[in-house]
C-alpha cells in the first residue's frame, strides 16, 4: 500500500571510536514505503507479531536477503545507492476510548548494539571500530488530540521497548566505504570531496514508493482508529525481572486466573522486544489491566504463573507447585480476574456492596428497610438474581489451582473487567444473605410452583442453570478452606471431596493443587509418601493417594469417596475398585449432599478408636478385615429423582412396606410396635417416628433439639406436602417443615438405594 503524510526518517551513518569521531558523520534521509507486520530477520516467511515502520529500497518483503535489498527498484531515500531496508515497531496512540490511531513521535536506535555509546570508546575485547547507524524518526506531536497515552505496536506503554532492524542493501559496498572516508568530516555530506556528491549516483530527493510486493491485507490503521492493536497484541509493558524467594522480595501481586483454550494462543513482547506466547485470556487480562493504569504511573510487580513457569518442563513444573505456598502467601494482594468485561457483573456486584454496608436491611421488599438499588431493582428481579449468580458462574470458581491461590493468599481482590470487590466485602454480602435468608426474609427462600426449592435454589438459566444456593457456596467452601482448623476440615480427603466439582486439564493436578494447603496433622506425612511428580501415570497417582490416606489416618473413609452414583462423570478407567476417581465429577446440586453425607459418616465415628486392618496385594486389590452384620434382603431406590408429587408418595410407601417387612422376620424389632401408628395409612405398622429416624439416618436440625415432636411433625408435613394437589395451598410454616425435613431425607438417599 502506499502512504503519504507520514513522518520521514534521517539515518546517520558514523564510526564509533573515540568522541571525537562521533561528530564525524553523514546522514541518508527518507520517506517511508510501508507499514505492515513483516520482519524478514526475526520472522523470515511468515507475519510477524506486531506492526513496523519500514523505509528504504521498495524489496522489502517477508522474506529478503541482502541480495534482494540490493536489486530493488528503488528506495526510498535520498542516496539511490542505499536500497537499505530500516524498520522500527510503529507508534500507536491510544485514546481514552480504547481505540488506537496512528501518532506521530521522534524514536532514535543506534546500530549494532556493541560499544560504549556514552562516550564513543570501543571495549579492549571489541578494539576495531564498525559502522554505527542511528535512526532518527520524526513525527508531529501536535497533531495527536485529546492525548492518552502513547503505545508501540507490540503493547508496550512504556518505551523500554523500542527496538529496530535493518537489511544491509547499499548496492556497491565499496562506495559505502569510500563515504566512511570522504563524507565523515566536520562538513559532512556537505563536504565537496563526499564520494556520494559525485557521478549519476549522487544525492537525490527522499520519495515516496510502493513496495514492490504487496504487505499482508491487514488495517494496520491507515484507515481510521482500531479497535485492537494488529496482532491483537494486548498492551502490557511486560518486563521480565527474577527475585529470589530466599531474599527480600518488593510487594508484588499474583494473579489467579482460568487459562482458557490452551490451544488458542497469541504472542506478545516484552519490553526490549522479546516475544512470549500466551493463551488468548491471559492476554485480554493484561490488557485490561494496562489499560485501566493511569498515564504515568508506576509499573507493578505482577507473578503470572504461565509466564513465569515453563509449563513443558516437567521437571521444573514439579518443582514450581513447591512453591505456590511461598508465593501466594506472600503476595499482597491475589488479584481474582473473573472477566475482562464488567457489564454483566455490575448490578450484581452493586447488590453486594448495599449488602455488605447495611447488613440489617432486608431482602424481601415488603418489609422495611430493604435493599434497593438506584435503578429500582430489588430481590424480586430476575435480572438482579441473575447478576449475582453471574459472578460466582466465572469459569475460576471450577479450577482446581485456584482453590489454593485463594487460600494461601493473605488478601484476595476479585475483579470484573474495570470493577473490583474485596474479600471482606463480598464475605459480609455472604453472611448478611445467609442471616436474612434463615431468620426474616421469606423473599430469598420462597417456593415456586409447589416445588420444595426455595429462591436460593431456582436455576438461572442465564447462568447455565446455577442457583443462588450453588453459586454461594462456591465461596463458602473457599472460605471453609481458608479458615479449616475453625471448622475441623483440614486433610487432604476433605479438599478433594469439597472441591470435587472442579476441575483442571492435568488430572494429576487434582491431587497436586490440593498438597499445598495446610492439611494439619497429616500433612508432613502425606507430603512426604506423595511426591510431586508429573511423570507418574494419573492411575498410579490416585491408587497411590488411596493408600497414603488409609496408611495415616487408620480408616477406610477414602473408600466412601468411590462415587457409583448415577450422575458422576467419570474420565479415568481401568481403575481398582477401592480407587477414587477424583476425574468424576457429579453436579453441583448433588454434590452438596454427597459432601454432607460423607462428612457425617465420618463424624458418626463407628470404628472409634479401632484402625483399620488393610494391604495393597502385588496384583492391585486391596485386602481389609471385614464384620458381617446381617444381610440383604430388598432393595428399593432411594430419594426420588423426579418432582412429581404422586411419585414421592408412592416412594415412602415402599419404602414403609420394607421397613415393616424388616420387622416381620426380625424378632429384635418387635420392640418398635410399642407405641402405635402415628398416621392413619400406618394402621399394623412400625411407629412412624422410627420410621422418619431411619430416612434422615437419625439427624436433625440444630433448631430441633430441644423439641423432641418437631422432627416428626416436620416429616408428617414433608409427606402432606408430596401428595398435596396444591402445595402452594400449604401454610408457609407447613412448606419451610417440608423442605427442611426434605433437605435431611436427600442427605441420606439421593442417588442410594435403601435395602
Amino acid at each position: 500500500m502506499k502512504l503519504d503524510n507520514l513522518p520521514s526518517l534521517r539515518l546517520v551513518y558514523a564510526l564509533v571510536h573515540t568522541p571525537a569521531v562521533l561528530g564525524h558523520i553523514f546522514t541518508v534521509n527518507c520517506k517511508p514505503l510501508t507499514i505492515q507486520r513483516a520482519d524478514p530477520i526475526l520472522f523470515p516467511g511468515v507475519v510477524s507479531p506486531h506492526v513496523h515502520t519500514v523505509v528504504g529500497g521498495t524489496a522489502f518483503a517477508l522474506t529478503e536477503t541482502n541480495e534482494e535489498a540490493k536489486a530493488a527498484n528503488a528506495t526510498t531515500c535520498d542516496k539511490t545507492l542505499d536500497n537499505s531496508n530500516y524498520w522500527q515497531p510503529q507508534l500507536y496512540h491510544q485514546r481514552f476510548d480504547g481505540k488506537f490511531e496512528l501518532v506521530e513521535m521522534q524514536g532514535i536506535m543506534a546500530f549494532p548494539s556493541i560499544g560504549d555509546y556514552n562516550t564513543g570508546v570501543c571495549p579492549p575485547s571489541h578494539p576495531k571500530a564498525i559502522l554505527s547507524v542511528f535512526l532518527e524518526f520524526f513525527y508531529d506531536t501536535a497533531a495527536v488530540k485529546n492525548f492518552n497515552r502513547l503505545v508501540w505496536s507490540m503493547g508496550d506503554p512504556t518505551g523500554y521497548g523500542l527496538h529496530g532492524d535493518f537489511i544491509n542493501g547499499w548496492t556497491d559496498q565499496q562506495a559505502l566505504e569510500r563515504a566512511m572516508d570522504t563524507c565523515t568530516g566536520s562538513l559532512g555530506v556537505n563536504d565537496p570531496r563526499c564520494s556520494l556528491n559525485v557521478g549519476p549516483n549522487g544525492p537525490g530527493q527522499p520519495s515516496l514508493q510502493s513496495p514492490q510486493i504487496e504487505p499482508p491485507n491487514e488495517d494496520v490503521g491507515l484507515r481510521g482508529p482500531l479497535d485492537r492493536l494488529p496482532g491483537d497484541n494486548p498492551v502490557t509493558g511486560l518486563d521480565l525481572v527474577t527475585y529470589s524467594l530466599t531474599s527480600k522480595i518488593p510487594p508484588f501481586t499474583a494473579l489467579s486466573y482460568v487459562w482458557g483454550d490452551p490451544a488458542d494462543r497469541v504472542t506478545s513482547c516484552w519490553s526490549g522486544g522479546k516475544t512470549v506466547s500466551m493463551t488468548r485470556n491471559l492476554s485480554a487480562i493484561l490488557q485490561c489491566l494496562t489499560s485501566s493504569m493511569i498515564p504515568g504511573s508506576e509499573p507493578f510487580l505482577l507473578w503470572i504463573d504461565a509466564l513465569c513457569i515453563n509449563q513443558a518442563d516437567l521437571k521444573e513444573r514439579a518443582e514450581q507447585v513447591k512453591l505456590m505456598n511461598q508465593i501466594y502467601s506472600r503476595a499482597n494482594p491475589v488479584l481474582v480476574f473473573l472477566s475482562t468485561t464488567s457489564a454483566p457483573f455490575e448490578v450484581g456486584l452493586n447488590f453486594l456492596r448495599q449488602a455488605a454496608a447495611h447488613p440489617d436491611w432486608h431482602y424481601e421488599p415488603s418489609m422495611q428497610p430493604h435493599l434497593t438499588l438506584s435503578s429500582g431493582l430489588d430481590a424480586h428481579s430476575e435480572t438482579l438474581r441473575n447478576s449475582v449468580i453471574a459472578i460466582f458462574a466465572a469459569p475460576w470458581w471450577t479450577r482446581v489451582w485456584t482453590v489454593q491461590e485463594f487460600v494461601l493468599s493473605g488478601r484476595v481482590v476479585f475483579r470484573c473487567g474495570d470493577e473490583e470487590m474485596d474479600e471482606a466485602t463480598l464475605l459480609a454480602a455472604f453472611e448478611s444473605l445467609k442471616t436474612h435468608e434463615s431468620s426474616c426474609c421469606w423473599a430469598a427462600r420462597r417456593e415456586a410452583n409447589g416445588d420444595s426449592k426455595g429462591y436460593l435454589d431456582l436455576p438461572s438459566v442465564a447462568n447455565g442453570g446455577l442457583s443462588l444456593y450453588q453459586a454461594t457456596m462456591r465461596f463458602d467452601q473457599l472460605h471453609v478452606m481458608r479458615n479449616a482448623q475453625a471448622f475441623d476440615a483440614r486433610s487432604l480427603l476433605g479438599a478433594l471431596a469439597t472441591f470435587r466439582t472442579r476441575q483442571c486439564v492435568d488430572a494429576r493436578d487434582h491431587i497436586f493443587g490440593m498438597l499445598g494447603l495446610d492439611l494439619g496433622s497429616e500433612s508432613r506425612e502425606l507430603k512426604a509418601r506423595l511426591k510431586v511428580d508429573y511423570t507418574v501415570s494419573p492411575k498410579e497417582l490416585f491408587a497411590d493417594v488411596a493408600c497414603s490416606m488409609i496408611h495415616s489416618s487408620g480408616c477406610l473413609d477414602v473408600l466412601s469417596h468411590v462415587c457409583q452414583y448415577a450422575s458422576t462423570r467419570g474420565q479415568l478407567s481401568g481403575l481398582p475398585s477401592w480407587v477414587a476417581d477424583w476425574t468424576a465429577t457429579v453436579d453441583e446440586t448433588f454434590h452438596h449432599y454427597y459432601s454432607e453425607r460423607t462428612r457425617r459418616i465420618a463424624l458418626s465415628n463407628a470404628s472409634m478408636d479401632l484402625e483399620a486392618e488393610w494391604q495393597r496385594l502385588s496384583d492391585g486389590r486391596l485386602s481389609t478385615k471385614a464384620i458381617i452384620i446381617g444381610y440383604i434382603k430388598t432393595v428399593v431406590s432411594g430419594y426420588q429423582t423426579s418432582n412429581t408429587s404422586l411419585f414421592g408418595e408412592k416412594r415412602i410407601e415402599t419404602w414403609i412396606e420394607v421397613f415393616t417387612s424388616r420387622c416381620n422376620w426380625d424378632s429384635d424389632c418387635q420392640h418398635l410396635l410399642h407405641n402405635g401408628p402415628a398416621h392413619p395409612k400406618d394402621e399394623g405398622k412400625p411407629p412412624i417416628s422410627e420410621f422418619s429416624e431411619m430416612i434422615t439416618a437419625g439427624h436433625a436440625l440444630v433448631g430441633w433439639q430441644n423439641d423432641p415432636g418437631r422432627q416428626l411433625r416436620a416429616f408428617k408435613d414433608w409427606r402432606d406436602w408430596l401428595a398435596h394437589q396444591d402445595p402452594e395451598a400449604l401454610p408457609e410454616d407447613t412448606r419451610q417443615n417440608a423442605r427442611n425435613f426434605d433437605d435431611l431425607v436427600k442427605l441420606l438417599g439421593k442417588e442410594m438405594s435403601l435395602f
